[in-house]
């Protein structure tokens, strides 16, 4: 199984894909608080051997602040999971399309507050499941 990840400075957005990795569904958000070892948990608990990690760069292709903190989270998270294979995809617009879709799917401004995140992974890892022979 894959998981999509959405990171962000307070919150971070986790979604699974389904054992034959054509759908993605979200998981759960998560704060900075021991993020590495609560993700490391995941991975081991649910076999995971691949992660998408949305790419937060910016319009004009630079790269931000979030990227820098994004880059320093994936290599210790490489470093803490020996062997996980981490894939970077573009994020571009992933927290406006899930706000809409959570939005028309009848959600309340609180509970799209707290299912963003996660919905936002489910975006970018359903991206990378469509657009890949996995």
């Amino acid at each position: 199984m894959i998981l999509g990840i959405d990171y962000g400075i307070k919150n971070v957005g986790l979604a699974i894909s389904d054992e034959s990795e054509k759908f993605a569904v979200a998981l759960t958000t998560l704060g900075q608080n021991n993020l590495v070892q609560n993700i490391s948990k995941i991975l081991i608990d649910k076999f995971i051997y691949k992660v998408v990690v949305g790419n937060p760069v910016r319009m004009n292709g630079e790269e931000g602040y979030v990227t820098k903190l994004m880059n320093t989270f994936v290599d210790e998270l490489k470093n803490n999971v020996s062997g996980l294979q981490v894939i970077l995809i573009d994020e571009s617009m992933t927290t406006r399309i899930a706000i809409d879709y959570l939005r028309n799917m009848g959600y309340t401004s609180k509970d799209i507050e707290k299912r963003k995140d996660q919905e936002s992974a489910r975006i970018i890892l359903q991206s990378y499941l469509d657009n890949n022979v996995v």
